[in-house]
């Protein structure tokens, strides 16, 4: 009878794989890909763009790419969710106020 323990799991979990980006995911859970993975970032308004794993990990670094593109995403709440088994980035714009006094 073959002893089980011997046999190398492939269910091994991502994140132990080296070369991985982990992304932390809103509810605390978290997801690792490879690098250079494609990520959908959900600017808003129904724009949605595909970015690197690399760049959906990093808050600052998001949202200096796109700032330049999609104003408004600067000041925005990032939020990382599984959809369909698929990692999804959704940048919630805030309202910015008008003028001062």
């Amino acid at each position: 009878m073959a002893d089980n323990n011997t046999t190398p799991s492939t269910a091994q979990p991502v994140a132990s794989a080296p070369n991985t980006v982990t992304i932390s995911l809103t509810n605390g859970a978290t997801v690792s890909l490879r690098p250079g993975d494609q990520v959908a970032v959900n600017v808003g308004e129904g724009q949605t763009v595909n970015l690197p794993a690399e760049f959906a990990a990093d808050d600052a670094l998001l949202k200096d790419t796109l700032a330049a593109y999609f104003g408004g995403v600067r000041n925005g709440r990032v939020e990382r969710v599984l959809e369909d088994g698929q990692l999804v980035v959704k940048i919630a714009k805030r309202a910015e106020e008008n003028g001062g006094r």
